[in-house]
């Protein structure tokens, strides 16, 4: 237990900006850990990389029905799934500033949604539905694939069971009574991005402490939402989560459009614990995957709780 007195220095060091000789020596062995999770988290994602890619391969020239297509997809999915582990490490001892490019979430989509099929597996339908107009935001378009696919994987983790994986994008604008009433937000106009499962879903308890780096409920690495939590952050955005048990869950991303977008609506009150994703949208990549084999076939190579 702390005494005042040593609540006090600290308190202080954290005015002035200075740490103690503990503190930072117990940063050094932090940043030490997180360089060399990193530098053998490359080596590895290097080598799961070749085996995703020549599996993929080998599929292509497989009919439906042959029997060692099914074997080469196991081999697929469970190499994917620990790149995407590899991934989280990788981003352990990432401290480099964003260089902000122009980036088209749909096209975002259709570059990483074969992937997603592969992390989701079989058992799990995915749908994803685009605006009718481009939505574009400043960024790193390889570090947001990074997010869609911690939170597909999370989802399969939701539903050993099999269901639907929702993915709907959709402009919307964010007001001061929107801020007022969620607790969180900028003015200004967002690209929405809503996934959705119908999985096992979420205590209030356990959906509050989501984002926290390590936190898990399962077998997993803690890693992948406080790493996604991380990237959209440093994209001046925000990630939400609404979650009840048996009911699934939704994870709201918000990222700033860079272009104006006076059809946007506000992101009222609508929203609000609701559980699944609006049903108007006819957007441009509007597709349905059942589960990965069928997307090898198109590639070559806290919503804070109330």
């Amino acid at each position: 237990m702390s005494t005042n007195c040593s609540k006090g220095t600290s308190a202080a060091a954290e005015l002035t900006g200075e740490l103690s000789p503990e503190s930072r020596l117990l940063q050094a062995e932090k940043e030490s850990i997180a360089l060399r999770a990193a530098s053998v988290g490359h080596d590895v994602n290097n080598i799961l990389q070749v085996i995703i890619g020549f599996g993929l391969l080998s599929t292509s020239g497989m009919t439906e029905d042959d029997p060692m297509r099914a074997n080469m997809n196991h081999i697929i999915a469970a190499a994917a799934r620990a790149s995407n582990l590899t991934r989280s490490l990788l981003n352990l001892g990432r401290k480099l500033a964003i260089v902000p490019q122009t980036v088209d979430v749909h096209d975002m989509l259709s570059n990483v949604r074969s992937f997603l099929g592969i992390i989701v597996g079989e058992e799990i339908r995915l749908e994803i539905s685009c605006a009718a107009d481009p939505l574009k935001v400043s960024g790193d378009s390889a570090e947001l694939e990074q997010v869609l696919i911690n939170l597909a994987s999370n989802a399969r983790h939701a539903m050993p069971l099999g269901g639907t994986l929702s993915i709907v994008t959709e402009p919307v604008r964010i007001d001061p009574e929107f801020i007022g009433r969620h607790g969180f937000g900028k003015p200004g106009f967002y690209a929405l991005i809503s996934v959705t499962d119908d999985g096992t879903g979420m205590e209030r308890a356990t959906a509050r402490r989501v984002f926290e780096p390590f936190f898990t409920t399962g077998n997993g690495s803690g890693l992948g939402l406080s790493t996604a939590y991380r990237i959209i952050t440093e994209h001046n955005g925000f990630i939400t989560v609404s979650s009840e048990p048996d009911q699934g869950s939704v994870f709201r991303i918000y990222l700033p459009l860079t272009g104006p977008a006076e059809r946007a609506p506000l992101d009222g009150p609508g929203r609000k614990g609701s559980l699944r994703p609006p049903a108007h949208h006819r957007g441009r990549c509007c597709r349905v995957i059942g589960g990965y084999p069928g997307a090898f076939n198109h590639t070559h190579t806290s919503e804070s709780l109330q």
